[in-house]
Parts: structure tokens; sequence; C-alpha cells
């Protein structure tokens, strides 16, 4: 059980963090929920009219003409500033495809020869050498 549990929250923790989500965003739940009602009440937005004016396309009009320098839309969580880059590249060369490579020659040596060195073993009956089958 406890097993389990580790892997499933260790899992958890690895999704939150190629989602960017980190644990001072939890603590700042609060100060969204509370935004959210302020716009609720003076604008009417629903949720995604609020998501859009604080994090997609209307986000630069909304902070420059009705709240100019207000410090509460720094507090609102998910407000990083992140830059990842990745790139996979793959380059397919035809040219290579199409040539036929000799195989490459095996060479097998025997490195190993057997050889009975047990024989002063034989009066004991406790010590026995390897046997052949």
């Amino acid at each position: 059980m406890l097993k389990s549990s580790m892997s499933i929250i260790l899992s958890l923790s690895v999704l939150l963090q190629g989602l960017n989500f980190h644990v001072s965003d939890m603590m700042e739940l609060k100060v969204l929920a509370k935004h959210l009602e302020e716009h609720q009440s003076s604008y009417g937005d629903d949720f995604f009219s609020f998501f859009d004016k604080h994090y997609g396309d209307l986000r630069q009009e909304h902070d420059q003409e009705e709240h100019k320098g207000s410090s509460e839309h720094e507090k609102l969580p998910f407000k990083h500033k992140v830059c990842q880059l990745n790139v996979g590249i793959l380059i397919h060369n035809s040219d290579a495809a199409e040539r036929n490579l000799d195989p490459v020659p095996i060479y097998s040596v025997p490195n190993y020869y057997y050889l009975d060195n047990y024989s002063f073993l034989d009066h004991s009956d406790i010590f026995q050498p390897p046997q052949i089958l």
C-alpha cells in the first residue's frame, strides 16, 4: 500500500512539474477566486471571459485599460515567465538505406579449455570435481 501511494504521489508531482504548476500557485488560488468574484460583481464576467482577460488574448487590453499599475494582477497564479524549448530533429538520408554493406565477418575463437586439476581430491568424498555430462 505504501509503495503504490508513493508511486502515485511521485507520478503526480512529475506531471504537475511538467505542466509548470508550482506549490506557490496553490497558495494563490484564494486570490484567484476573490478576483473572479470581483469581476463577476463589477463587470458581469463569467469564468471564460475572466480567463480570457487575465490569461488569454484580451490580457494586454485588460491590463492597460482597467487596472493600470494594479498589484492584484501580479499576485494571480500561473503568471510564470518560463522559456522552454524542446526540439527534436530527424534527418533521413535515403542514400544510406540503399547501400548494400558487406556483412562483418565474425571470428569465434574458443577461449575456454577444461583441464582436470582436481585429481588430488579423488581420495575425499566431500570435495568433488565438476562432472562432465
